[in-house]
């Protein structure tokens, strides 16, 4: 229930945001910084979040990084009648960067809770569970709001979109308040007792409490070893990074192109998004049948190709058939990568340096996002946006063939 209601987030304020910025005149820069602003935050307090998790409860600052988080997007629902259109651009960018910063703590020590709440023999199944109820709700949410803001008043429209995922948000937060570890459940006896993660005979199970907090602190107190990125996973972290700053040269020219050049509605985006998570919760159901036959670095290598057709098909998304079709291929695209990514990148980390190795795999994601929102705005800038979607498809694919051949 917590990633369902984070999908009526998910459906809402955050599809609706860069729409409702970009229809309110923000520039392609200012989209940019929306999109930037996470990363920036986390890259100066994921290192000190971790550190601050690691020495309290987890659990229980996991749900108060949450709900303070997740209280500011009750400053949007006010935000369309308060100030002129200029001035709020620039506080969504303010309300963005103030909600990141506790929301950096949720983001690095959610892991950490989910594997004390998930017996090890379960997780693929609640994993599982939980993209499913994402994708749902997601699409619901979305093809609401699209009708929410086509059948009543511009501003009204989006002050109920940005109520509705303030909803989500706290649903969400209130669900992260109720979850516990699995060693203090009742039930922890009856369940099949799991091979530990570590450990050379293998017989360590969840039911040894005093391994949690060492476990924990690997996750959380980091020590960024510069030696895992001088071998083969060092090549792993740049294709990555060169995958994702392809990725977020485009995202923040997307709302602008749909909405300036394109001209859709508020229900046709919806539309798109809805159709777009359709076809993730589709592709999903083959990943494993994909995965066997090809691996997860062949897998991510394609995905990533096949999501370079989605800024070029957006370009030539009229009429409306061919939008319905780009959003198709942009959903399946990132069902592959998205279900292959995080095992790809877990094949290739050594055991004892796992904790290291995606820290260094977050610092090039968080730098990608900031470059790549930043640069993006300016190359279209020069080149018109239309041009520039174009070459980032082509940089896109470049990127996927990368990680398909030498990754």
């Amino acid at each position: 229930m917590d990633i369902a209601w984070f999908g009526v987030l998910n459906g809402s304020v955050l599809a609706f945001l860069s729409i409702y910025a970009a229809r309110i005149g923000a520039s392609a820069l200012q989209l940019g910084m929306i999109t930037a602003v996470p990363a920036v935050v986390n890259l100066g307090l994921a290192l000190p979040s971790g550190d601050w998790l690691a020495r309290r409860d987890l659990f229980k600052s996991i749900f108060l990084s949450s709900l303070f988080s997740r209280v500011f997007y009750l400053l949007l629902i006010p935000l369309p009648v308060l100030f002129p259109f200029p001035v709020q651009v620039i506080v969504i960018i303010l309300i963005t960067l103030l909600l990141n910063i506790p929301g950096t703590a949720l983001a690095v020590g959610f892991t950490a809770m989910y594997a004390e709440a998930v017996p090890i023999q379960w997780r693929g199944h609640a994993a599982s569970a939980r993209n499913v109820f994402f994708a749902i709700f997601t699409m619901v949410t979305s093809l609401l709001c699209g009708f929410i803001l086509e059948s009543t008043p511009f501003l009204l429209g989006y002050q109920i979109v940005f109520g509705l995922g303030f909803l989500g948000a706290m649903a969400s937060s209130a669900h992260l308040f109720f979850v516990r570890p699995a060693v203090r459940r009742a039930t922890l006896a009856s369940l099949p007792q799991p091979v530990a993660e570590g450990g050379a005979s293998g017989a360590t199970t969840v039911a040894e409490s005093p391994r949690i907090p060492a476990r924990r602190r690997r996750w959380l107190n980091i020590d960024l070893k510069t030696d895992v990125i001088r071998g083969p996973y060092g090549r792993v972290v740049l294709l990555f990074f060169f995958f994702h700053l392809t990725q977020y040269l485009a995202i923040p020219i997307f709302p602008l192109y749909q909405v300036d050049q394109l001209q859709f509605t508020d229900q046709v985006i919806s539309l798109g998004t809805a159709l777009y998570y359709i076809a993730v919760f589709l592709g999903a159901t083959q990943l494993v049948k994909l995965v066997t036959r090809f691996g997860n670095q062949k897998i991510v290598g394609l995905g990533v190709m096949l999501l370079g057709g989605y800024p070029a098909m957006l370009v030539f998304s009229q009429p409306l058939v061919m939008y319905i079709l780009t959003s198709i291929v942009g959903g399946l695209a990132w069902a592959l990568i998205n279900g292959g990514m995080y095992n790809y990148l877990l094949e290739r980390v050594e055991e004892d340096k796992r904790p290291a190795s995606l820290a260094w795999y977050n610092i090039a994601l968080n730098a990608a996002i900031l470059a790549g929102s930043v640069v993006g705005p300016v190359i279209a800038g020069g080149v018109g946006l239309a041009a520039a979607l174009l070459l980032f498809a082509g940089l896109r694919f470049v990127a996927g063939f990368s990680i398909f051949k030498w990754g």
